[in-house]
C-alpha cells in the first residue's frame, strides 16, 4: 500500500473536481494505482436492473467509458446481494481470485456499483481502504448533485448546460445508445441517426395565469409533474434541464429531423392529456433546432427561442422547427426575437 501522504494527495485531487464523470475517472485511477487489481470497473444499473453505464480501468489504458456495458451474470448476482445488505460482498472465483462488489451511490433512480477482481494480499485492509474511498465518493457525489440539479424538479440546472453541450460534441461514442436496448429499437423505428442532436426549448403555456389563479404552490406542482412526464418520455442518455421559471431545455440524441419531431410531439401530447390536480389541463409550446458542431451555444439557444416564440404567436400547444420556419420564410434567420415568449 502507498504512503498516507500519497492518499491525502489523491483526496485533494478528488475534491478539486466539479464533474461527476471526472470524479469517477479519478476514483478508479486512484484505486488502480494503490491496489493494481485484475479487474476494476464502475457500473450503473437502471431501475429495471439493466446495466446502462460502465467505466472500466486497467494499468495499461487507465479509466475509460465503454460504449456497451458488459457486466457478468455473477457480478450482477453479487450486486443484488450487496444492495440488500447495504455493504460490499466478496466471493471467491473458480480461478482462486476474489470478486468484490460494493454499492457506491444511489441517485435519481440509478444505482452505481464498484467491481473489483484480484488476489488480495491483506483483503481486510484493502476492503477497508476501498470502503473509505467509496464513502467519500458518495458524499461528494451528493454535493455535486445538489449543486448541479434544480431543487424542485431534480433536472439539471442552467449552469450545467454549456458544459453538457461541450461534452456532447467531444465525447464521440460515449453517448451512443446501446443497440440492444428496447428504446434503441424504438428509436430505429422513428428514424434514428447516429451523431445527430436536437434541442427542444419547452415552455408551459399560460403559466403566469396558473400562478395567479391557483397560487404558487399549485404552480410548483405543475412544474414538478410536468418534469416527471418529460423524464418518462425520454431515454437515459438524453439531457433534460430546467432553465428557470416554466422553461425547460431537452437534448435528444441519434435521431433525424422526423425522429426528433416525433419525440417532442409525443411529449406535447403527453402533457396535454395529463390531468394536473386542481389545475386540470396544461399545454406546452416547443421550439426545436438541430445542434450543429461548431455553432456557438448562444446562437443555437436563440434559434430555439425564435421557434418557440413563433409557436407561442401562432396558437401555442405545438412544436415549431426552426429550420422549417426559415425554409418557409416564416421567420428571418437574421431577425432578433423581441420581448418575452409568454405573450400575455
Amino acid at each position: 500500500m502507498k504512503t498516507t501522504p500519497h492518499l491525502l494527495d489523491e483526496l485533494v485531487k478528488l475534491t478539486s473536481i466539479r464533474d461527476a464523470e471526472l470524479l469517477e475517472y479519478s476514483l478508479l485511477r486512484t484505486i488502480q494505482e494503490i491496489l493494481s487489481p485484475t479487474v476494476l470497473s464502475l457500473f450503473r444499473l437502471s431501475a429495471n436492473g439493466q446495466p446502462c453505464y460502465q467505466m472500466v480501468c486497467d494499468a495499461e489504458h487507465g479509466p475509460r467509458v465503454v460504449a456497451e456495458p458488459v457486466v457478468s451474470a455473477r457480478t450482477l448476482e453479487v450486486a443484488a446481494e450487496c444492495m440488500g445488505l447495504r455493504q460490499g460482498v466478496r466471493r471467491r472465483l473458480d480461478d482462486g481470485q476474489e470478486l468484490s462488489v460494493y454499492p457506491v451511490v444511489e441517485l435519481r433512480g440509478f444505482t452505481t456499483y464498484l467491481e473489483v477482481v484480484d488476489r488480495f494480499g491483506d483483503a481486510k485492509e484493502d476492503a477497508r481502504l476501498i470502503d473509505g474511498f467509496l464513502r467519500f465518493y458518495e458524499n461528494y457525489c451528493g454535493l455535486l448533485d445538489y449543486s448541479q440539479r434544480d431543487q424542485l424538479t431534480g433536472l439539471m440546472n442552467r449552469k450545467t448546460f454549456d458544459e453538457s453541450v461541450f461534452k456532447l460534441f467531444s465525447s464521440g461514442d460515449r453517448f451512443q445508445l446501446d443497440a440492444a436496448s428496447p428504446r434503441a429499437k424504438d428509436d430505429r423505428r422513428i428514424g434514428a441517426h447516429r451523431g445527430e442532436f436536437w434541442l427542444g426549448m419547452v415552455d408551459i403555456d399560460h403559466f403566469k395565469r396558473i400562478n395567479d389563479s391557483f397560487g404558487h404552490l399549485y404552480g410548483d406542482e405543475v412544474l414538478l409533474l410536468a418534469s416527471q412526464v418529460m423524464q418518462r418520455g425520454f431515454r437515459d442518455t438524453d439531457l433534460l434541464f430546467r432553465f428557470g421559471g416554466e422553461e425547460f431545455v431537452i437534448i435528444t440524441q441519434n435521431v433525424d429531423r422526423d425522429g426528433a419531431l416525433h419525440v417532442f410531439e409525443r411529449l406535447r401530447q403527453s402533457i396535454e392529456s395529463f390531468r394536473f390536480p386542481q389545475v386540470g389541463q396544461v399545454t406546452i409550446s416547443i421550439g426545436l433546432v438541430q445542434l450543429v458542431p461548431g455553432k456557438l451555444t448562444p446562437i443555437l439557444l436563440d434559434q430555439a427561442d425564435k421557434a418557440l416564440y413563433y409557436a407561442k404567436q401562432h396558437g401555442r400547444n405545438q412544436v415549431a422547427v426552426y429550420q422549417d420556419l426559415v425554409e418557409r420564410g416564416d421567420i428571418d434567420e437574421t431577425q432578433h426575437t423581441q420581448g418575452s415568449v409568454d405573450l400575455f
